[in-house]
């Protein structure tokens, strides 16, 4: 499988992640990112993006399937993420999330462009 428009939209937002994530921690004082707090919320809009974006060129795919129980583990884990970092503004949970939130980004990447983004399996080509 080959890369698509997409994922190269992810890429960007992949290091808009990173810039945010530098933009909190060194105290740049950007607009909208004054506080931890501000910076898990914005992170949070930018992984939806993301996430919108990098599942939107799958097929359905089965639970049982590696990458389906990776990214919902990493998934979830981003959402409890979330939830703890607006309530405490811990700065070790907001690195924490950009953290999964560029895993998961690196992993369905990597799916998209081994061939595993459709859901199809790969299958030998049938004898002639």
């Amino acid at each position: 499988m080959r890369l698509t428009w997409k994922d190269g939209v992810t890429t960007v937002l992949a290091g808009v992640t990173v810039a945010i994530v530098f933009a909190v921690t060194q105290e740049w004082d950007w607009p909208l990112l004054g506080s931890v707090t501000a910076g898990v919320g914005v992170l949070a809009v930018v992984g939806l993006a993301m996430c919108s974006l990098g599942g939107s060129t799958s097929a359905p795919r089965s639970m049982k399937d590696p990458y389906t129980i990776i990214m919902s583990v990493l998934g979830a884990g981003a959402v409890v993420l979330i939830v703890i970092g607006l309530f405490t503004g811990s700065e070790p949970v907001f690195v924490a999330l950009a953290v999964t939130t560029l895993v998961m980004w690196l992993v369905s990447t990597a799916a998209h462009l081994v061939g595993g983004g459709r859901g199809v399996p790969v299958r030998p080509a049938p004898a002639a």
